[in-house]
């Protein structure tokens, strides 16, 4: 059952879209728009890049979430997060600051470690064009799990909540990565244990 704050929102949007009454606008952003300043603070790698134009992509995205969102499939709140994170997270990944494409160079570094790579620096190049091949949201599942946003490691819950999807999902798309990967890249070998040598061994 949803509470009284989306049921509010609810209401406002049901009406807003029926009448296109600007007051009923301005009320929705006034009351919703708070998410915005969240996810830039919280959710966003907003290092280096100015506050006011990503704040704006956020309202773009807040506007996305009012015209687009359906009360009978999913509730506000997780819907206009995700539509803010993805608006500003997308002009993010186009134009990269310096420490994000520093950022980028750890993410891989986190996947090679995972998986037990063995590979050169040309190889990092490769495993970022496959990355930039892939669905959307498989991308950024990749991206959440190896620590890319935000230069934190997300859990599967997490990944789900922010791609919203169910968590069998963002488990079988690491999966076929994962086995993507490995089929293409070799994998260190375990270093063979050295023999134990002892004074006064006998022979």
């Amino acid at each position: 059952m949803a509470n009284s704050y989306d049921a509010t929102i609810e209401e406002l949007i049901r009406n807003y879209r029926e009448t296109k009454d600007e007051t009923l606008h301005t009320k929705i952003i006034a009351i919703t728009e708070r998410f915005i300043s969240d996810i830039i603070k919280n959710d966003i790698n907003a290092k280096g890049y100015d506050k006011p134009l990503l704040y704006k992509l956020g309202l773009m995205g807040l506007e996305d979430a009012i015209n687009t969102i359906n009360f009978e499939h999913c509730s506000f709140i997780p819907y206009v997060k995700y539509c803010i994170r993805e608006k500003i997270q997308y002009f993010i990944d186009k134009h990269p600051t310096p420490f994000i494409q520093h950022e980028k160079q750890l993410f891989i570094e986190r996947l090679v470690n995972e998986y037990n790579l063995l590979v050169d620096e040309d190889d990092y190049v490769t495993i970022r064009l496959i990355l930039e091949k892939l669905p959307i949201k498989v991308k950024k599942c990749i991206l959440y799990h190896f620590g890319y946003y935000y230069n934190r490691v997300y859990s599967n819950e997490e990944i789900a909540e922010r791609l919203h999807v169910d968590v069998d999902t963002i488990k079988k798309a690491l999966e076929v990565f994962k086995g993507t990967i490995l089929e293409l890249f070799p994998v260190k070998t375990p270093e063979e244990p050295k023999e134990l040598k002892f004074k006064n061994q006998g022979n």
